[in-house]
């Protein structure tokens, strides 16, 4: 909006480092999506329908229903978990204090849509100018021009 690039890329680096950081809200990572079939009728395994078990077995009383939108949160698992098995309720999240996954966050929610707005600007380098670097390592936190580790 003020037709800087650089401080365009500096806040996406900022963003990317918090993300990693677990210095983002909570609130900006949830994922919601509708319950539109019963279990059996889904081709494929789904985050929000295998919530919604883990749901029911806790408390049949929270457990979404058919037509209700789920919120959750991809939490961290062992290596090569399926994202539909690593999929949280949001509050549960908050209340056990369990750990985010930000490397899925940024891999499969952050890192095409920045590249693809980044591009027409930086060109072929958007993707490593955005995705690489000291912002990106997970023991660094970079802020305001600064490498904390």
């Amino acid at each position: 909006m003020e037709r800087d690039p650089d401080g365009a890329l500096e806040y996406a680096k900022q963003t990317i480092s918090g993300l990693l950081c677990n210095k983002i809200d909570i609130s900006l990572l949830v994922i919601t999506k509708e319950l539109t079939k019963i279990d059996k009728d889904y081709a494929s395994k789904q985050a929000r329908v295998e919530l919604a078990h883990k749901m029911r077995k806790r408390d049949a009383g929270t457990t979404p229903k058919l037509g209700d939108r789920v919120p959750y949160i991809i939490i961290t698992a062992a290596k090569n978990t399926p994202a539909y098995l690593k999929a949280e309720d949001p509050i549960f999240v908050l209340e056990h204090s369990v750990p985010i996954d930000a490397q899925y966050y940024l891999e499969n929610q952050l890192s095409k849509p920045l590249v693809w707005i980044f591009e027409p600007i930086l060109g072929s380098k958007a993707d490593s100018l955005l995705l690489h670097g000291y912002h990106t390592r997970a023991f660094s936190c970079y802020f305001n021009n600064w490498w904390i580790g």
